[in-house]
C-alpha cells in the first residue's frame, strides 16, 4: 500500500512539474505526431494548446511538409524522429517556427519510451529558448573590414568555380546556398530554384526509380540505415562521407559522392552543414560494366568444362577452376601455391618446359601441345594444353594461363577409328581379290563365248558365201526374166543384210568378191601357192594370178607392200 502511495504522489508531482515548468516539453508518438504540450511549449511558439493538437513535429520544426508531394512528405517524415534520437545524446540546438512563422533558435533534450522490440512508442521533448546577449556596438577596423572583404571574395570564388557540386544548410536542414556545379549537375537553371528548399527533398527514397547510368535504380530500407550512419558520423565527428542519391529536376536520380562536415559560429555552435558533392555516373557505369565484365569471365572460369590454371612469374599455381580440380582429382586448396607442373608424368616435365620457353622466345600468344599428366590416385592420361603467358605492362614474363584437357575419350576414340579403317581396309582387300578371280574367270568365260561367237559367226558367213552365193551367181547366169532377176536381186541384198552385223572388215570386203575370189582368197590365207590353188579349182595359174590381183585391189592393197597372205590372217 505504502509503494503505490507513493508512485501515486510522484506522479502528481510529475504532472505539476510539467505545468510549472519554465522549459517547453511536448510529447509525439512514433509518426512524430504531438500529443500533448505545455503551457511554457505553447508560449514560446505562440499557440493554444489545443492549436497543436494533430500537427507534426516537422509542421512546427520546417513548416514545408503541407507544401510537399505525398512520396516526399512520407519519405521525409521517416526522417522526423531522428532529431529526437540526436537529441537524446546530446543537447541539439534547432529552429522551431512560431505560430507567425517566426523562427526561434532553441535547444532540445528528448526523452524516448521504447516497446520490448526497441521501436518508438512515445517521445518527449524538452525546450529551452536561446536568449541572444545584446553586445555594445564596436568601431569598424577597416583593415579587418578589409580582410572580411577578401575572404568573402575567396569564399565565393570556390563557391562558383568548383567543379563539384556544393550545399550549405542551416541547422534544421534548410538549404541557404549551392553552386552553379550542383544547379547543373541536378538539372535547375537557377540557384533560386534550390535555394529555400529542405535538403530532404533532394533525397531519394525507397522505391525504384530510373538513374542517370541508364538503368533502374531500387533502394531499399537498406540505403535509408545506411545514410542514418553517415550522418551519425557526422554529428560525432564533425565529418562524414558516403554514397547518396539525389533527385535530378526531372525525377531521375543521380549518384552522389558526398563529403559533409558540420559548419559551427565562432563560439563553436553548430550552425549548419556543408556538402561537397561529385557525380559519380560515369564510375558507376564504368564499375557496372568492369563487375559485369569480371562475373561473366568468372562464370565462363568457373563453368568451363576445360581444366584451368594460373601461375605467377615463379611458376606457383595462384588460381584454378572447378574443371581443373575434377579432372586431376585434387582440392583446390591442395593445389594453389603449388606447381602444376609437378602434376605432369615423369617424361612430360621437360616438354612442358620447352613449350612454356617456346612461347616466350617467339612471344607467342597461344601454344597448343599434347602432354601426359597425372592425378592424384597416382593415373597417368593424355592431356591437350593449351598455354598462354601473362605479361606485365612493360611487355615482361608474369606467369602462365594454361587450359587442360583430358583426352583419353579421343584417344579412345581414335583408336576404334584406326582399328575400324584396317578392318575395312582388309575387308576391301580380301573383297577386291575376290573380284579380280570373279573378274579374270568372267573375262575367261567372255572371251570363250566370243570366240564360240565368232566361230559361229565365220561359220555363218563361210556357208553363206560358200553354199548360197555361189549358187545364186549361177542362177544369175541363166535365162531369166525380169521378175526373177528382180527376185534374185532381193534375195541377194537381204542375205548380205542378215550377215552384216556379225561380218568383220574380212567378211565385209567378202561379200564385194565372187565366190571364185572368196575360195581364191580362203586358199591363200591357208597358206596355198598359185600352182596349189590351180590344182585344186581346175583353173590355169594365170587365172588364179587374175583373182589375186583382183583381190588385191577390192581389199586395197595395190601399189602397197603388204604381204596379201598376212592382211588376210590379220584381218579375221
Amino acid at each position: 500500500m505504502a509503494i503505490n502511495r507513493i508512485t501515486k504522489d510522484i506522479n502528481i508531482c510529475i504532472r505539476q512539474l510539467y505545468t510549472a515548468s519554465e522549459q517547453g516539453i511536448f510529447f509525439i508518438d512514433a509518426e512524430g505526431h504531438i500529443l500533448q504540450a505545455n503551457d511554457s511549449f505553447c508560449a514560446m511558439l505562440g499557440y493554444a494548446g489545443h492549436e497543436l493538437m494533430g500537427k507534426t513535429f516537422f509542421d512546427i520544426n520546417q513548416g514545408i511538409l503541407p507544401n510537399l508531394v505525398p512520396s516526399t512528405r512520407e519519405g521525409i517524415a521517416d526522417f522526423g524522429l531522428y532529431y529526437f534520437y540526436l537529441a537524446e545524446q546530446a543537447p541539439l540546438p534547432i529552429k522551431l517556427l512560431a505560430s507567425d512563422g517566426t523562427p526561434i533558435q532553441v535547444t532540445m533534450r528528448s526523452v524516448i519510451t521504447r516497446t520490448r522490440a526497441g521501436e518508438t512508442a512515445v517521445a518527449a521533448g524538452i525546450i529551452t529558448l536561446i536568449k541572444k546577449q545584446g553586445q555594445e556596438e564596436q568601431p569598424r577596423d577597416p583593415t579587418h573590414a578589409h580582410g572580411n572583404w577578401e575572404l568573402e571574395q575567396n569564399y565565393r570564388n570556390i563557391l562558383q568555380h568548383s567543379g563539384d557540386g556544393i550545399i550549405i544548410t542551416d541547422f534544421n536542414s534548410m538549404i541557404v546556398t549551392v553552386n552553379d556545379s550542383l544547379v547543373s549537375m541536378l538539372g535547375y537553371e537557377r540557384s533560386e530554384d534550390i535555394v529555400g528548399k529542405f535538403l530532404l527533398e533532394l533525397a531519394s527514397f525507397e522505391g525504384t526509380h530510373m538513374c542517370t547510368t541508364g538503368e533502374m535504380l531500387s533502394i531499399d530500407k537498406g540505403y535509408y540505415d545506411t545514410q542514418i550512419e553517415v550522418t551519425n558520423e557526422l554529428f560525432e565527428t564533425g565529418r562524414a562521407q558516403g554514397l547518396f542519391y539525389m533527385n535530378k529536376k526531372d525525377g531521375v536520380v543521380v549518384p552522389m559522392e558526398a563529403a559533409l562536415s558540420l559548419l559551427t559560429d565562432p563560439e563553436g555552435n553548430r550552425r549548419g552543414t556543408i556538402a561537397i558533392c561529385r557525380d559519380i555516373t560515369t564510375r558507376v557505369k564504368a564499375e557496372k560494366q568492369l563487375l559485369n565484365t569480371k562475373l561473366f569471365l568468372e562464370n565462363i572460369f568457373a563453368t568451363t568444362r576445360d581444366g584451368i590454371y594460373v601461375s605467377d612469374p615463379q611458376g606457383q599455381c595462384i588460381m584454378i577452376n572447378q574443371a581443373f580440380s575434377d579432372i586431376t582429382g585434387y582440392r583446390q586448396e591442395e593445389l594453389i601455391g603449388g606447381s602444376a607442373a609437378s602434376l605432369l608424368a615423369d617424361d612430360s616435365d621437360a616438354e612442358l618446359s620447352q613449350q612454356i620457353m617456346k612461347a616466350m622466345d617467339n612471344k607467342d600468344d597461344l601454344s597448343l601441345f599434347e602432354a601426359r599428366w597425372k592425378r592424384k590416385n597416382g593415373t597417368v592420361f593424355p592431356a591437350e594444353v593449351r598455354l598462354a603467358v601473362l605479361k606485365t605492362e612493360a611487355g615482361d614474363y608474369n606467369g602462365i594461363v594454361a587450359s587442360v584437357r583430358d583426352i583419353t575419350e579421343r584417344r579412345r576414340v581414335l583408336e576404334e577409328l584406326r582399328q575400324s579403317h584396317e578392318q575395312l581396309e582388309e575387308k576391301v582387300r580380301e573383297r577386291t581379290e575376290t573380284l579380280e578371280e570373279m573378274n579374270t574367270a568372267l573375262r575367261v568365260l567372255l572371251q570363250g563365248r566370243e570366240e564360240d561367237k565368232q566361230t559361229h559367226e565365220d561359220k555363218i558367213l563361210a556357208n553363206v558365201n560358200e553354199l548360197v552365193l555361189p549358187y545364186l551367181d549361177r542362177l544369175k547366169a541363166t535365162r531369166l526374166d525380169e521378175r526373177q532377176r528382180s527376185s534374185l536381186a532381193i534375195i541377194e541384198a537381204n542375205l548380205k543384210d542378215i550377215v552384216a552385223p556379225f561380218a568383220g572388215r574380212t567378211a565385209s570386203r567378202n561379200l564385194s568378191m565372187t565366190p571364185a575370189e572368196i575360195q581364191i582368197a580362203n586358199l591363200i590365207k591357208h597358206g596355198m601357192t598359185a600352182k596349189e590353188i590351180a590344182g585344186i579349182t581346175s583353173l590355169s595359174p594365170r587365172t588364179i594370178e587374175c583373182h589375186r590381183a583382183s583381190i588385191r585391189k577390192k581389199l586395197g592393197l595395190i601399189n602397197r607392200k603388204v604381204n596379201l597372205r598376212a592382211y588376210l590372217l590379220s584381218s579375221g
